[in-house]
């Protein structure tokens, strides 16, 4: 189903993309990884409706790349996983937090010398996740806003 939510997702919003962003971190599984640290990249894809910037040119009603990378690598930097794959799990939960407005994402984390005897390149998960609030009705529609429930409305 998250899939499926995903795919209506992408083809009817738009996509904010930040390419490249490259921090230094301690994870890792081995004791080096976490002693010495190493050099990742990042990749954030957000999908959203960008209509209500594109008609204001305010930034108000636009996903402020500036402030989702400062977002981003503040969250990356001051926490330590042994895994990418919970690096990014965790990360996508912070995003959905912070940036409500953004629908689904795509998240690429790149090891850019991972530990592997004679090996040049670099390793890399991937994830897709939805907005949690696109998954709680069965048409795929997103939940009410919560505050409006609340409130009697």
């Amino acid at each position: 189903m998250h899939r499926d939510v995903f795919l209506r997702i992408r083809r009817n919003s738009d996509r904010v993309g930040i390419e490249g962003i490259q921090f230094y971190a301690y994870h890792g599984h081995r004791t080096e990884e976490s002693t010495l640290g190493q050099r990742f990249e990042l990749s954030v894809q957000a999908f959203l409706d960008c209509a209500p910037a594109g008609r204001s040119d305010a930034l108000d009603d636009a996903l402020n790349y500036q402030t989702l990378h400062a977002g981003v690598t503040q969250w990356v930097t001051s926490r330590r996983f042994h895994l990418l794959e919970r690096l990014v799990e965790g990360l996508a939960e912070e995003i959905f937090r912070q940036f409500p407005r953004v629908d689904a994402l795509q998240l690429c984390v790149r090891k850019l010398s991972p530990p592997i005897p004679n090996f040049f390149g670099h390793v890399e998960v991937e994830i897709t996740r939805v907005n949690p609030r696109w998954l709680q009705r069965d048409d795929g529609a997103p939940e009410p806003d919560a505050g409006a429930e609340s409130a009697g409305r």
